[in-house]
């Protein structure tokens, strides 16, 4: 019976009522986030970042949709292009900004 299973595995088991938390004030830790200041990023890295997301971008699409010349180096042709796209050009552009955030340096 469902009952008796619940019953036993609960009495091999504490209650919660029985497990007791240490009282917790602020820590430093906590007080130190609170007194944190925020930074915007520098015009520079902010560039540089932008011009890496867009360049991931391209190279993104060129290996979803492309057979060869993804730098355009000649005239595009329809022998380039991949006739049954494999996969979708949907969260490309927000996993390259999210590697880009965790790529840089502070």
């Amino acid at each position: 019976m469902p009952g008796q299973f619940r019953t036993r595995l609960y009495a091999q088991t504490s209650s919660p009522r029985d497990v007791r938390r240490p009282e917790r004030g602020p820590t430093e830790s906590t007080k130190e986030c609170h007194a944190m200041t925020t930074r915007t990023l520098e015009p520079e890295l902010l560039h540089r970042m932008d011009a890496y997301w867009r360049a991931a971008n391209y190279l993104s699409v060129g290996q979803i949709y492309l057979y060869d010349n993804p730098l355009l180096k000649r005239p595009l042709a329809l022998s380039d292009v991949k006739p049954l796209v494999v996969g979708h050009w949907g969260t490309t552009p927000g996993q390259n900004f999210i590697y880009v955030h965790l790529c840089r340096r502070p």
